[in-house]
């Protein structure tokens, strides 16, 4: 018999910060794994819709791919009025209630049904929908500690100490107890939550061991991305091909880096934590937030009539046209070579001739 028991707690992210006092809460654990293959990593969930392509084409992918038949459900969803299943774990709706002549299909394949393709497949069939259009809204990725380097409760402490890289906040720790034979109650498993399941991006670390019943299948490191980070991530995956695993851990770096904050005030400087570094070998941190701000004349332009004009203006007509020349001599002068790039080759080439 298994009793779960849950504590949740308000973490800072800076080295020295006081946890706040743990609350109670439920939290529902993982979803289980039912699949008869596990490679150590993989994609957990697929969920998202395609406006591009007609229904039945995103049916007939589903259902050669994970090789079950098409079946009516009856009734179809809250926001669709047809409705399908393919095998036991993949939805699949069309027709929009409120858009009923729109061409838009909702996708779900759950982590059962992945798990039986595999990891190799399921990255297929991701590509397969991002190559149809597909918005995705939410995106499951895992990688399997098998030697388990660290166990979950080691992750937790770490980031209760601070020992991280990060801009998430909070953690939740979910413990599962069972009964021994004796009547004892002992742990047996455990759950760490960093960041909130509402948000882009929450990492999930558990005993896959304990909740598979599998001994060799370690511990679990598994990304749940949405919206927009859940697109970055599937075009990525998709661009590193075999190298998936090295992609999850890139991107949980991204997320939260476990770092030796003792005595250092800066993290991107700090060493990785020992068991960290030997988890996550070469990958660098990968972020999912967006691409880098696009830099132009006209943002800068935007920027300088938006904010300094005013202060520009006084300042001309207090102190002359020579004061404005002189700040404009000088800011030239402290151009960098980046700034000269937004001129163009021709500036460049005239800023090179004698």
């Amino acid at each position: 018999m298994r009793r779960p028991r849950a504590s949740v707690a308000t973490h800072g992210a800076a080295a020295g910060a006081s946890p706040a006092e743990p609350r109670c809460t439920t939290i529902p654990p993982p979803v289980g794994n039912t699949g008869v293959e596990m490679t150590g990593v993989g994609l957990g969930w697929l969920q998202g819709t395609i406006k591009r392509a007609e229904p039945q084409q995103v049916l007939a992918l589903l259902s050669q791919t994970i090789g079950s038949e098409v079946e009516d459900r009856p009734g179809g969803t809250r926001w669709y009025s047809e409705s399908a299943t393919i095998g036991l774990h993949a939805l699949a709706a069309w027709v929009p209630r409120n858009r009923p002549d729109a061409v838009e299909t909702y996708f779900e394949v759950r982590q059962s049904a992945l798990d039986e393709l595999g990891g190799a497949a399921s990255l297929s069939l991701a590509a397969q929908l991002q190559d149809l259009g597909a918005r995705f809204s939410r995106v499951d990725g895992y990688y399997d500690d098998r030697v388990r380097r660290a166990e979950p409760s080691a992750v937790a402490e770490a980031f209760r100490r601070g020992d991280t890289l990060t801009h998430v906040r909070r953690m939740k720790v979910f413990d599962t107890f069972t009964t021994a034979p004796d009547g004892d109650v002992i742990p047996d498993g455990s759950t760490v939550y960093i960041g909130s399941a509402k948000s882009e991006a929450m990492l999930r670390v558990y005993d896959k061991a304990a909740e598979s019943g599998r001994p060799d299948a370690g511990v679990r490191w598994e990304l749940q991305l949405r919206h927009e980070q859940a697109a970055r991530f599937v075009a990525g995956a998709v661009a590193t091909g075999d190298h998936l695993g090295a992609h999850v851990l890139a991107c949980v770096r991204g997320l939260v880096d476990f770092r030796d904050r003792f005595g250092r005030e800066r993290g991107d400087r700090a060493p990785l934590l020992d068991w960290w570094a030997a988890i996550v070998g070469d990958a660098e941190r990968v972020g999912l937030n967006g691409p880098a701000k696009v830099d132009s004349l006209a943002k800068r332009g935007a920027w300088l009539d938006r904010q300094a004009a005013p202060s520009l203006a006084l300042l001309h007509f207090a102190l002359g046209p020579d004061w404005l020349y002189a700040l404009l001599r000088g800011g030239e002068e402290r151009l960098t070579e980046a700034d000269w790039r937004l001129l163009g080759p021709q500036y460049a080439r005239q800023r090179d001739e004698p």
